[in-house]
């Protein structure tokens, strides 16, 4: 194989620095920042190793660095073109939705959902901002993805938000809630005086966290 063809990316999506070449048969590697892509089919790719903390000068390469809540690439599958675009400095279309769906949150406008979404009977004048599902309470089975004993829902009112699996529910007035944290790949609720801890991993590119910021901001105001 002469060098041209064992050429996959070049530049590097993750680093666009690198070349990502041949490494063996089936997997290619970049030169700069070791990230790895494996076939999937279709003349679709997949990142199957990278290291978010590598750094590149005073850099850290992994272009995911400064989202790794909503956009972490890692065992992302995308078609070569779209592998490309990435390398180019664009952005996929769910990210450009995502970061919509965000700027439209921070302006304080938040979408209220019809009740039938709704995973808990609704009280008076409360209102869904947003559901979100699978929503898991521990990183393990989130990054597992295939264990679902953790899988859930989540739902953002103007009156609370509230955690469903099963038969559990979680339910926390947005009052008693004292901060919100990113905590990636999820973000962390901070309830009462004790500081209860409360971990939530919804999947990638789901806006909730930043609904649920702006929900708060609304009830300070």
């Amino acid at each position: 194989m002469n060098e041209a063809s064992s050429t996959l990316f070049s530049p590097c999506p993750l680093c666009r620095e690198g070349t990502v070449a041949a490494a063996r048969p089936n997997l290619y590697r970049c030169s700069v920042c070791g990230a790895e892509f494996a076939p999937a089919g279709n003349d679709r790719y997949k990142l199957v190793h990278c290291e978010p903390t590598y750094q590149i000068g005073q850099e850290l390469a992994c272009i995911c660095r400064e989202r790794i809540l909503t956009h972490c690439l890692l065992g992302r599958i995308a078609s070569k073109t779209e592998w490309e675009q990435m390398a180019r400095g664009e952005e996929l279309p769910a990210y450009r939705k995502y970061e919509e769906l965000k700027r439209r949150f921070q302006s304080g406008n938040l979408p209220e959902e019809p009740a039938t979404v709704a995973i808990t009977p609704l009280r008076e004048r409360e209102i869904v901002h947003r559901v979100s599902r699978p929503v898991y309470t521990d990183e393990v089975h989130y990054r597992s993805k295939g264990q679902r004993v953790d899988e859930g829902a989540l739902m953002l009112t103007n009156q609370r938000l509230v955690y469903k699996r099963g038969t559990h529910i979680l339910d926390i007035a947005l009052d008693e809630i004292a901060q919100v944290e990113a905590a990636p790949p999820g973000f962390v609720v901070v309830v009462g005086r004790d500081r209860e801890h409360h971990y939530f991993y919804p999947p990638p590119l789901d806006p909730i966290f930043d609904a649920l910021r702006a929900a708060l901001g609304k009830k300070a105001a």
